[in-house]
């Protein structure tokens, strides 16, 4: 039998800033043909699209550039899923934020 398997990758909220923060919660909150995206409770789901470097260029115009950078990177590993997550792990080589 073949199964659907997604992979995703998780990050900490911590590797966003407030003002991407408040971005992604408008966002996500609406249709947008550039960015699907989930909020919950801990933080939000970002579907790694087909079309990525449209998503990347929208992302990158609304101010979002942490958010791009991290969805490269699950491009870059093969996820389907950028999950960011506030207890989620921080990794050392990416900015981190206080908010």
């Amino acid at each position: 039998m073949n199964y659907e398997i997604n992979k995703e990758i998780v990050f900490s909220t911590a590797h966003i800033n407030v003002l991407e923060s408040a971005a992604l919660q408008d966002k996500c909150s609406r249709v947008n043909k550039y960015i699907i995206c989930y909020p919950y409770e801990y933080g939000w789901r970002i579907y790694t699209p087909p079309d990525f470097e449209e998503t990347i260029s929208a992302l990158e115009n609304f101010g979002v550039t942490n958010v791009a950078r991290l969805l490269r990177i699950a491009k870059d590993n093969d996820c389907k899923w950028l999950v960011l997550d506030a207890d989620g792990p921080l990794h050392e080589e990416l900015p981190q934020y206080d908010w």
